[in-house]
């Protein structure tokens, strides 16, 4: 009788435990329902029945936090979407509460609604989180009222449409969750893009601006404006725009299509073993063709690793965020002297910067001129900062603002950066050894023979040289964060093989 007895008492216990978990991982909200944040923790408020999405208060910081969607089972709780992501809510007194007017809120511990949705004077009785991780709010028919889907932040899920109504917004940072500068969309043109808006300008990087919509494989003819990424891991759009998982056809994988906090869209599965995610597709192997990672007056190399440079005269304008870019020095500028008298040519010098280029911001062009045509292009208006030249077609590409900076460019050209020659050597070329740089600045290729084996009888590419012997003062920077990292170096070497 006693095993019968404690038999009978660990059944009940069980089933109580059951219930328990049952109502703490509830699948729905009813109308009226009101939950507060519990214990300054990540508080879950709703489970899908699948088991692998929840949805409840999600801790960013210390004392704030977003109502968020997240995938239950990533070892990091990885968020699929937030309702307030650029207006955190108190730990203390915040509550999610369905209100008797059938709206949804998210209200704040003064009792303010940061969040909520158009439900206001409906038939809404119930909020769901249904197991493709949409939370949805439904009538007591099941008409669906709203929904999360409607609204992506900046994740896009298996089966959630792209439409003309929907974009999804970078975050600021890597494990931030405010607004970023970057924007995944539907343009006017019915392609799907993606936008830099910084704090300068704007600009359309993917797909690539120097193709037409039909070289880069799009159409505009199909205003339809709806793409969709299916369970076996294919997106598919209006504009013809198609990618694949490299696990395609797994409908079991968890996946998600994120815009990161850098620009780039990737396409993530997620491993069921240890709750790790992988990259499985992404619109950009080289991290510099995004626009706006180094901002304006930098360049950007790549090879394995990001690394972004001031250009030469220049300094990083806040030295902790490179997305701000770089200014010119003290007492450097591009400014002329109107006065009649003056000539512009002799007041300005121009620096060569070899195989760079800067995407944008010509204001004008000109085609088949000869480098001095050029350099005078630039002379004659002040809002000129520096001008491209690709040589062998002469073309002429004057600059108003150099920004979306990288090395290596195809189709190659060179940029020329103009300053006032009453910039010193010393301050254009502060830390390199200064007899050197005066040289390399000249223009005067004669001199490279002094450092070039004699053997060769003069008989090599200066210009080879002259970029081999910049990237060697280089690395003798007094500065270590203005030194090229050896990747740049290997990088540099490389293309004088090509």
């Amino acid at each position: 009788m006693r095993g019968v007895s404690i038999f009978t008492t660990a059944i009940s216990f069980l089933l109580m435990l059951t219930i328990a978990l049952a109502e703490d991982q509830r699948s729905s909200l009813a109308r009226g329902s009101s939950i507060s944040i519990q214990d300054d923790t990540t508080t879950t408020i709703l489970v899908s029945p699948n088991g692998h999405f929840s949805c409840g208060f999600y801790k960013v910081a210390t004392n704030a936090f977003t109502f968020s969607i997240w995938f239950s089972r990533s070892s990091e709780k990885t968020v699929a979407w937030t309702a307030n992501r650029d207006a955190q809510v108190n730990g203390k007194g915040s509550k999610l509460t369905f209100r008797k007017d059938g709206s949804l809120a998210l209200v704040d511990y003064n009792g303010a609604a940061v969040w909520s949705t158009n439900t206001t004077a409906t038939g809404a009785s119930r909020a769901e989180l249904d197991d493709s991780g949409n939370l949805v709010v439904m009538d007591p028919a099941g008409h669906r009222l709203w929904k999360s889907f409607d609204s992506p932040t900046d994740t896009l899920l298996p089966l959630q449409p792209m439409t003309q109504d929907t974009k999804l917004v970078s975050a600021s940072a890597r494990g931030l969750p405010y607004s970023g500068l970057y924007t995944f969309f539907f343009d006017s043109n019915n392609i799907l893009s993606i936008i830099y808006n910084g704090p300068e300008t704007s600009s359309i990087y993917w797909p690539n601006p120097y193709e037409r919509s039909w070289e880069n494989g799009r159409t505009t003819y199909n205003s339809s404006q709806y793409g969709i990424l299916n369970q076996e891991g294919m997106f598919l759009a209006s504009d013809k725009l198609q990618f694949e998982a490299s696990d395609l056809g797994d409908k079991d994988v968890m996946r998600r299509l994120t815009l990161d906090y850098d620009g780039n869209l990737r396409l993530y599965s997620l491993n069921a073993t240890n709750g790790k995610w992988s990259v499985s597709w992404l619109a950009f192997p080289r991290l510099c063709e995004i626009h706006g990672l180094c901002g304006i007056n930098s360049f950007c190399t790549y090879m394995p690793s990001l690394q972004c440079s001031c250009l030469e005269g220049f300094e990083m304008t806040e030295p902790s965020d490179w997305s701000q870019g770089c200014r010119r020095k003290e007492n450097i500028t591009v400014k002329g002297d109107h006065n009649a008298n003056n000539n512009t040519e002799q007041k300005f010098i121009f620096v060569e910067i070899p195989k760079t280029d800067f995407y944008g911001y010509d204001f004008n062009y000109t085609p088949s001129v000869a480098l001095p045509v050029c350099k005078q292009i630039c002379l004659n208006d002040d809002g000129c900062e520096a001008f491209a030249y690709r040589k062998g077609k002469g073309e002429c590409f004057p600059k108003a603002l150099l920004i979306n900076g990288k090395k290596f460019p195809d189709p190659s050209n060179d940029i020329y950066l103009k300053f006032s020659k009453e910039a010193s050597s010393s301050q254009l070329l502060a830390s390199k050894p200064s007899h050197i740089c005066k040289k390399l600045a000249s223009g005067d290729q004669s001199w490279l023979l002094d450092f070039v084996d004699c053997r060769l009888n003069g008989e090599f590419n200066y210009s080879q040289a002259a970029l081999v012997l910049n990237t060697a003062v280089s690395c003798l920077d007094e500065d270590r964060r203005k030194r090229p990292s050896m990747n740049s170096v290997v990088e540099i070497l490389l293309s004088l093989m090509e």
